[in-house]
């Protein structure tokens, strides 16, 4: 009725609960515990989830955004159905459980136990499959081979990365010698030696590399099954296509990336300083036409990486779309990163810089240059073969998705607060929408992105995502700065459209931030919108933050769904303090106007009762 096909729950699997006598430190999407917080979802209305990059993760680093882009993390498998007889009963019941913490982590992961403790037990698992053959077991291996076979493009150089950091005992290439560290890429005149040095590595290191493959055959095996159960529950699921790519992947691709230059985030309102991610950039003359001819070298492996998560997926979160456009680079290795970024440049604008001016795109005079370099307008007008050049990339992203059969409403585009002027083009041109995260609109400017009203059909709006403060705590500092009474007029306006009775709810709405907040999410079912995301902190009234975006802090990645959230979730809808989906249902009905609301008197009645009775006395 309101419009939104699709209630979409973002969650990372690390955040999933666990149940005692399973926990290794973090969650597992296939585990009993998960499953609960799924069915959860589900009867809340939820019927698409978002998860985070679900690929591997060193020991020291617990960001899915610098996971692998092939590999799957070992730590996310359900260790306890390795002792199913599907799985040949790798494992024994009571090994899972001596591993499991023997405290509950409560809610915070626990990332070097579950690093360590995941891999001890597979370990177990492939000794048992080679010494106690079974014809499960059996089953699994010949599984194994067709699985090594479909996916050799990239397990042989995953395995070879393993080897390598297990050799020189460091996963930072950096650190090995000059041939291993590019051994993909070798300095002309290496070619023979690289090769034979891949050649005795894979003798020397034969059985690592059964095992990594094995390791790999099993997790995507558990994310297949997961796929299946959440389809049979009517839950579409979105993977995370982040932009940055770990270690190994710039490693084993090495000739596909730029040299010396890495992408960040230039200056904006989310982080004014900027943020130096490192991560690689493609290189044009080994991915674009326009730079590298009809048949770009290196357009391969973006195929194979998209083509691996358009399987996978039923859609896709497309992260930093700035990344596939119009990347911010800057010069590596330097002793300030931050300075570093602040001094970068957008690679296909840059004409008057000696080292990107053959990448350019846009010409000289169609810079502002009274802008700083960074500022979306900084590029005036383009002609539409220039827009075609910009779209390049995510021409064949959506190209993958057109072959896998995934239309682009299922394809997320994380476009948040800025939106360079050839992005915007590009946009437009091939029809996507964008992200609007209301939480962050600027109640002075009538045309600034983030505000609901401007929401199209194809947006999402949502009013926090894993990078944002939970609603719950910006709520609250609203009302602390006295921001509360904009806000809660603002809110009024959007959701009322009887004049009469908007200033009630405008002071009903200030007094008290829980109420705050839930007009702000009913705010989002108002829109125009067809998609709708909620972040699991803010489902669950969650006060602290996930990730602080461009500082690194050891809480950051950590925090973790309890395994009480039931109860939890619960006792806080009660007082207002977690979202109240009927309340919040009830509240976007009536922005549609009083005919509207007449015409769904029973439904309305039905949510009222549903709603939290002293929020809806208190909303009078």
């Amino acid at each position: 009725m309101l419009g939104v096909e699709r209630l979409v729950l973002g969650i990372h699997d690390q955040m999933l609960p666990a149940s005692a006598g399973e926990d290794l430190g973090r969650g597992a999407p296939l585990s009993p515990a998960a499953q609960r917080f799924f069915a959860f979802g589900r009867a809340l209305g939820f019927n698409a989830l978002q998860l985070g990059p679900q690929g591997e993760t060193s020991r020291s680093n617990p960001s899915p955004y610098d996971s692998a882009a092939f590999a799957r993390d070992p730590a996310a498998l359900s260790l306890a159905a390795l002792a199913r007889p599907e799985f040949g009963e790798l494992l024994r019941p009571e090994e899972v459980a001596a591993a499991a913490l023997s405290s509950s982590q409560g809610d915070r992961t626990s990332h070097a136990d579950a690093y360590d403790k995941s891999r001890a037990l597979i370990g177990k698992a492939l000794q048992r499959l080679g010494s106690e053959p079974t014809a499960a077991r059996r089953e699994l291996a010949l599984r194994h081979a067709c699985f090594a076979e479909a996916n050799e493009a990239w397990l042989d150089r995953d395995g070879l990365f393993a080897a390598l950091s297990r050799e020189h005992g460091s996963d930072d290439p950096r650190a090995w010698p000059a041939l291993d560290a590019a051994l993909w890429d070798p300095a002309p005149g290496q070619e023979v030696a690289a090769s034979t040095r891949r050649r005795a590595l894979r003798e020397q290191h034969a059985t690592l590399l059964e095992a990594h493959s094995f390791t790999q055959f099993l997790c995507h095996g558990q994310h297949a099954d997961l796929l299946s159960m959440l389809a049979e529950a009517g839950v579409t699921v979105f993977g995370d296509l982040q932009i940055g790519l770990s270690l190994r992947d710039r490693w084993a691709f090495r000739s596909h990336f730029l040299k010396d230059l890495v992408m960040g985030a230039p200056p904006s309102r989310t982080t004014p300083v900027g943020q130096p991610w490192g991560y690689p950039v493609l290189d044009p003359r080994q991915v674009n036409q326009r730079f590298a001819g009809p048949n770009p070298p290196g357009l391969g492996f973006v195929r194979l990486r998209l083509d691996k998560a358009l399987r996978e997926y039923d859609g896709l979160r497309i992260d930093h779309p700035h990344g596939w456009v119009c990347p911010w680079v800057y010069r590596e290795g330097t002793s300030d990163p931050v300075a570093a970024v602040n001094d970068g440049r957008r690679l296909f604008e840059s004409p008057d810089d000696p080292e990107l001016a053959d990448f350019a795109i846009a010409r000289p005079a169609q810079l502002r240059r009274d802008r700083p370099l960074f500022d979306d307008g900084w590029v005036s007008d383009l002609d539409e073969a220039q827009v075609a050049a910009y779209g390049e990339l995510s021409d064949v992203l959506l190209d993958c998705a057109d072959r896998a059969g995934r239309p682009r409403a299922l394809l997320l585009w994380e476009l948040l607060s800025t939106q360079p002027y050839p992005l915007e083009r590009v946009l437009q041109r091939q029809g996507l929408g964008r992200c609007r995260v209301t939480q962050k609109v600027r109640l002075g400017d009538p045309a600034d992105a983030y505000r609901s009203e401007l929401a199209k059909p194809q947006d999402w709006m949502m009013v926090g995502n894993h990078d944002t403060q939970p609603i719950w705590t910006v709520v609250r500092r609203w009302l602390e700065t006295a921001q509360s009474q904009q806000r809660a007029a603002y809110m009024a306006e959007r959701l009322c459209p009887d004049p009469s009775r908007r200033e009630r709810l405008a002071t009903a709405l200030a007094a008290e931030p829980a109420l705050l907040a839930q007009a702000q999410f009913a705010d989002l079912f108002a829109s125009k919108a067809r998609q709708v995301l909620i972040f699991v902190s803010d489902l669950l009234g969650e006060t602290r933050s996930y990730n602080v975006p461009g500082v690194v802090h050891p809480d950051n990645w950590t925090l973790r769904v309890p395994a009480d959230f039931e109860g939890l979730y619960a006792a806080r809808a009660a007082k207002a303090e977690a979202l109240d989906m009927p309340l919040c249902l009830v509240l976007a009905l009536d922005a549609q106007g009083a005919k509207f609301a007449r015409a769904q008197a029973g439904l309305r009645a039905a949510l009222l009762a549903a709603a939290a009775p002293s929020s809806v006395q208190r909303l009078g």
